[in-house]
């Protein structure tokens, strides 16, 4: 599904989310779930000033392949982001974060 982007992140409106392969999973229970055996690495730019308040959302769908080869879609992972005027970024993802960093923070990978 395509991104829903505002105010800052208008750009972003309408950006579709890459799709991979598929990915093996690792042991687990109805309780816990089980581990998707993959890192994500998704990275939607780094956005330059001047800065203003925004917000982002990636609704991505998630499926597993049946025994037959067939797509099953079994959740949505909701990506969301937002900016402040000041220049600060704040993303969370499928329940992993927030996590927030400044404009003069240092540049990391992801």
């Amino acid at each position: 599904m395509p991104g829903v982007g505002s105010g800052f992140y208008i750009r972003h409106n309408g950006l579709v989310h890459p799709v991979g392969g598929w990915r093996t999973v690792g042991n687990g229970n109805l309780t816990t779930g089980c581990p998707v055996n993959t890192t994500d690495t998704i990275d939607t730019g780094d956005d330059a000033a001047p800065f203003a308040i925004g917000n982002f959302l990636w609704a991505i769908p998630h499926e597993y392949e049946n025994e037959a080869g067939a797509a099953v879609p079994y959740t949505i992972a909701n990506h969301v982001m937002s900016a402040t005027a000041a220049g600060a970024a704040t993303i969370e993802k499928a329940g992993a974060g927030p996590f927030t960093k400044a404009a003069n923070d240092p540049t990391t990978s992801y």
